[in-house]
């Protein structure tokens, strides 16, 4: 959360809005007249500043010429609805915005939440281009993987072209926002606001007046008037995450927006047109919200348009110990530690680990390590639980797997984990006749397709029916075993024994 600093010559408001802010996670100093201001922001550098127009010893504007610097906190003026004339000459002296008293708590959470976002928008941006491969390369755009390197290309050709709309998907992790930055800053767009809005954050009775802005008296608290997001994109980007949780009600004006470009505040009576590019995301398969009466089938299909869909972490394995290495050198710096790297050890249980929260996933835990580790090196002790488990079960199912083909199904051997991965199976090993048709102690023969389905079943089971998972143990394609588990199900087979293929992790 935020430092801010309040400054105001009343007393109950100071402690009114330094307890609400509080309350709220920030951090909160206050002043009570310009010289104590000043004395504050020449020791410390707040993240925000709200700032009283009339103080009893210089005036709002004064304090502001002298706190002002091109890379500092933004300054919110206060003002009332008779100074609303000196609050404009405050903006023309670089103050960020202004909010008229008597304003409502929830008005300035808003504001607050809007600022606050873009410093941190802008920060970020200003990391980014810091690292090596330039702007939003970092986390989502390490490019070994075929994986990554093709979804480079996809947002390649989306940001130069004339497309208004985007949708990205993709799960949890994935770097949906990091897409979509990269889809606004790589652009034509780049110069021109990017404005976020994450839609299951906001009160849906805010939200259409968060989207559309409001006139001065549209509903109680309504003071004055409020641009919306979409009018603050003008010319730019409004990234949309989270867009399955927007209303029913509320979907319906956002289509009509998409198609005209076009809105009016709530409360008003006349259009407002725009020039925006909308980036939409979710980690749910809209396709199905709108099978479930939960999304508009005619929102659904203007915003597939372009639809980029983001890999998990788990199909992008060659990008996992890259992507560690450089959340490990932003962990050095946040932490001030020196560490050098990771373990072989811990770099092969990494590219072992299915990352459910995916890269969001991999960056706290490189944080948590980083923080707890002491040598040069990341060591496994310090690995967390879920990961060190994950490895036994896996180097465990491994074993039986391997104990398997050496009764069961001689013919299909295992190779070390070290030297192919998690296993494989060593291909054009041939089956004694023994193997192949019978045993010794005269078990009924079993055709090779018998002995390929029981070991597949096996295989499955033991990674918990993660087909991605068993492809890497099989030393097939994903796309091999599910035309030999497709060919299975033709044949009436029911599935290899024991595969788990009512499980629902495809992985």
């Amino acid at each position: 959360m935020a430092l801010i600093l309040v400054v105001d010559d009343e007393k109950n408001l100071r402690l009114t809005l330094s307890e609400a802010l509080q309350l709220d996670g920030h951090t909160v100093l206050t002043a009570a007249d310009g010289a104590e201001t000043i004395e504050i922001c020449e020791r410390i550098s707040p993240d925000l500043i709200l700032l009283d127009l009339i103080l009893p010893d210089i005036n709002g504007i004064q304090v502001l010429k002298r706190i002002w610097r091109a890379e500092g906190p933004p300054i919110i003026i206060m003002t009332g609805y008779g100074e609303v004339g000196s609050a404009v000459e405050a903006m023309k002296h670089h103050a960020y915005d202004y909010i008229c008293k008597p304003f409502g708590l929830e008005e300035l959470r808003l504001i607050l939440h809007h600022v606050l976002e873009e410093v941190r928008t802008r920060q970020e941006v200003e990391r980014l281009h810091g690292v090596g491969e330039g702007a939003y390369r970092c986390g989502v755009f390490i490019r070994k993987s075929e994986a990554a390197k093709t979804l480079w290309q996809v947002v390649k050709r989306a940001t130069s072209s004339s497309a208004r709309i985007v949708l990205l998907q993709g799960e949890t992790g994935t770097g949906k926002e990091l897409v979509a930055k990269a889809l606004h800053y790589e652009s034509a767009r780049r110069t021109h606001p990017f404005i976020d809005l994450n839609c299951a954050a906001i009160n849906e009775t805010l939200f259409e007046s968060e989207l559309f802005g409001h006139e001065r008296g549209a509903f109680t608290d309504a003071k004055g008037t409020k641009r919306g997001l979409c009018e603050l994109a003008h010319q730019g980007t409004l990234f949309l995450d989270e867009i399955g949780e927007m209303s029913i009600g509320l979907q319906a004006k956002f289509l009509r927006f998409l198609e005209e470009w076009k809105f009016r505040r709530v409360g008003g009576v006349h259009d407002v047109q725009v020039d925006v590019r909308v980036v939409a995301a979710s980690n749910r398969d809209l396709k199905e919200l709108v099978a479930q009466g939960k999304f508009r089938e005619d929102l659904f299909y203007r915003l597939n348009a372009i639809r980029i869909t983001l890999p998990p972490l788990r199909e992008r394995a060659a990008d996992i110990v890259p992507l560690a290495t450089l959340f490990l050198h932003s962990s050095n710096a946040a932490f001030g530690k020196r560490i050098l790297g990771l373990t072989p050890d811990v770099e092969r249980r990494f590219e072992r680990y299915a990352w459910p929260g995916n890269v969001r996933h991999l960056r706290n835990v490189v944080d948590y390590m980083v923080m707890m580790e002491t040598e040069e090196f990341i060591q496994p002790i310090h690995l967390p639980l879920e990961i060190v488990r994950s490895s036994t079960e896996l180097r465990t199912g491994l074993e039986r797997a391997q104990e398997v083909s050496a009764t069961d199904a001689p013919a299909l051997p295992v190779t070390s984990a070290t030297q192919t991965g998690p296993a494989s199976i060593r291909p054009g090993t041939s089956m004694s006749a023994n193997h192949a048709g019978g045993s010794a102690e005269g078990k009924p023969r079993q055709s090779l397709a018998e002995v390929e389905r029981t070991y597949i079943g096996r295989v499955l089971k033991e990674v918990g029916g993660n087909k991605t998972e068993a492809a890497k143990v099989l030393g097939i394609s994903r796309q091999t075993l599910r035309a030999k588990l497709a060919l299975d199900d033709q044949h009436g087979s029911g599935g290899p024994q024991g595969d788990g293929r009512t499980s629902t992790a495809e992985g």
